[in-house]
């Protein structure tokens, strides 16, 4: 061989490996060569009756068909209720500009917030070297459908009144049409959805019904759901939490009363206005009640 053949052979690319700062070989990606996830975003809806998603097949094509490679994959989401898993590569073999992976997924659909909330998660080439024409992700939008819309409720509030009208707690009182919202797995977990609709309370209620469905079930709502409502008062005031307050508060067929006291601290001090027991009264949707028959 002469010499500017070796030479030439000498500075040839090395398609499979090279010497990494981190003291390792690696594997080669070689510069200027193009990638892409061809196939579309995909979106699921979860229910009660299928709690699952089946597994995914991804479409990935190079811009060649010279040499094995490979390509680093991740999937990220950020909740926890949202995972699934993908080979650590997409793997290229010699002679072919197109490979396959297959994402499995595992939603949580019990663990999920129980609003119908809506989440992504995405698989991503490592790579900065992606097609115009294609995606250097892809990405799954899943709705956990875990709750229907029962109807409207007509409410009668105190707290509603002072708010927009002011003067003395209790005088005045406001008469509005909010959403009542209920748990598709158990309909005694229920929501009215920002029953104040304000600026400063932009809060929905969660609520867990007893077993004989007649009554608020405290011990389960302090477990499952959130008791406390921030108030804003306004930049120059401590912020104010609604804590329910009184056993007393129930559902009946003509609806539901609820009772609470509105705090300036969480650990219950600081009454505002002072000592003050707001009275709620929730006429439920017709054609559904939350007293069992």
């Amino acid at each position: 061989m002469n010499k500017l053949a070796i030479f030439a052979a000498l500075a040839a690319p090395v398609l499979f490996s090279s010497c990494s700062d981190k003291g390792y070989w690696e594997e080669y990606v070689p510069d200027g060569v193009e990638y892409a996830i061809i196939t579309a975003n995909q979106s699921y809806t979860l229910n009660p009756e299928s709690k699952g998603i089946a597994p995914f097949t991804l479409l990935i094509t190079r811009g060649t068909t010279a040499g094995d490679v490979s390509v680093p994959v991740s999937v990220i989401s950020e909740k926890a209720y949202l995972k699934a898993s993908a080979p650590a590569t997409v793997d290229f073999v010699d002679g072919s500009s197109e490979a396959y992976i297959t994402v499995s997924f595992a939603p949580d659909f019990d663990a999920a917030p129980w609003f119908n909330p809506t989440d992504s998660l995405m698989v991503k080439l490592g790579t900065e070297s992606i097609a115009p024409s294609g995606s250097g992700e892809w990405k799954a939008k899943v709705t956990f459908a875990n709750s229907a819309e029962v109807g409207k409720a007509q409410l009668k509030s105190q707290l509603l009144g002072y708010i927009k009208k002011g003067g003395t707690p209790g005088a005045a009182v406001v008469d509005t049409t909010v959403t009542v919202w209920a748990r598709a797995v158990n309909p005694s977990y229920f929501m009215i959805e920002n029953p104040y609709g304000t600026k400063e309370m932009p809060h929905s209620l969660d609520l867990v019904l007893d077993e004989e469905w007649q009554a608020i079930d405290w011990t389960a709502t302090e477990i499952d759901c959130d008791i406390q409502t921030i108030l804003n008062t306004g930049s120059s005031n401590a912020p104010v939490y609604m804590v329910w307050g009184g056993r007393d508060s129930q559902v009946t067929e003509a609806g539901l009363d609820l009772k609470f006291y509105t705090v300036s601290n969480a650990d219950g001090t600081g009454y505002w206005p002072s000592q003050y027991q707001w009275v709620e009264t929730f006429a439920l949707p017709e054609g559904w009640n939350a007293v069992k028959e």
